[in-house]
């Protein structure tokens, strides 16, 4: 798990130009991030579990000990740590003024935690949604993210939502030609690619005509909007819309890379063949005896 933490950390921000911000890696899946929890914010919501010992496991002997020898009297709500005082004392206080922050009076504060306690035990994850940075709600993202869609699928696609791709437009300070390796026509941007371009709108519209979508859909978001509305079931056919939406995205991409690095020359139908092959491949593999068709 480390090393694979690791691999993630060197791909995302191995180079000077990060990928995406770490900040909203943590955000979760809904709000367009990957759901990692911040190890910041999650150790603060773990030493609000001993904020909140303190304060309600009076008859515990180590709470004694602790308003005997760190408070001295002093209530744990509103004790202002000496210099003296140990670090634990001193982000106790700090994480005690991070969950202050977020309520108007004490009053509230505590009858949070004690709604987010059971048997006396408070919740950490609770207290981590309080704390934690807000995105705003993108509810059609989490579809992309499915057992039944490969990684790498879904990652390419989150990457192209969040317009961080590695496009011409982004790599403007190496000072090189950013017309699109596609359709040579328009400079090389994410919303182009993603299906301003005459050729890859050619291969969306042949995939949409083969998964029986009229609807003209011809961004990202407008698909991805789409999806989540009209194919939100669990059904074979359902996950098929949502596997070639992302397999689409991630072999424009793969395919513009084998341009770009391999100097292929590509052909719409050639693309469509390959997205409808993968499509029927996963869903033969979860369905192996049932019989799908588009």
């Amino acid at each position: 798990m480390l090393l694979h933490l690791l691999k993630m950390r060197l791909f995302l921000w191995g180079c000077k130009h990060s990928k995406v911000a770490w900040c909203d890696v943590c955000l979760p899946k809904s709000e367009g991030g990957l759901g990692v929890r911040d190890t910041k914010v999650w150790n603060n919501a773990l030493l609000s579990r001993t904020l909140w010992n303190i304060h309600a496991k009076q008859d515990s002997l180590w709470v004694k000990w602790v308003h005997g020898v760190y408070l001295q009297g002093r209530c744990v709500w509103t004790f202002v740590p000496h210099t003296k005082d140990s670090r634990l004392m001193k982000a106790l206080a700090n994480v005690r003024d991070l969950i202050l922050s977020k309520f108007p009076s004490l009053g509230m504060a505590v009858n949070f935690l004690e709604k987010s306690s059971l048997l006396g035990k408070l919740s950490s994850s609770k207290v981590y949604e309080l704390l934690r940075t807000k995105g705003t709600a993108h509810p059609w993202m989490s579809f992309i993210w499915k057992s039944y869609i490969p990684p790498k699928f879904s990652f390419i696609t989150w990457l192209a939502f969040r317009g961080r791709l590695a496009t011409y437009d982004s790599l403007g300070f190496l000072d090189i030609n950013d017309a699109c390796l596609f359709c040579k026509g328009g400079p090389e941007t994410v919303p182009h690619l993603y299906f301003e371009c005459t050729f890859t709108g050619q291969v969306w519209t042949l995939v949409k005509n083969w998964l029986g979508i009229s609807r003209r859909m011809s961004t990202l978001l407008s698909t991805a909007k789409w999806i989540k509305k009209e194919n939100n079931g669990a059904h074979a056919k359902a996950k098929g819309v949502r596997l070639a939406f992302c397999y689409t995205v991630y072999w424009i991409w793969r395919t513009r890379n084998m341009i770009c690095f391999e100097k292929i020359k590509p052909k719409v139908e050639d693309l469509v063949k390959n997205i409808k092959f993968m499509v029927y491949k996963i869903l033969y593999a979860m369905y192996p005896f049932d019989r799908i068709t588009f």
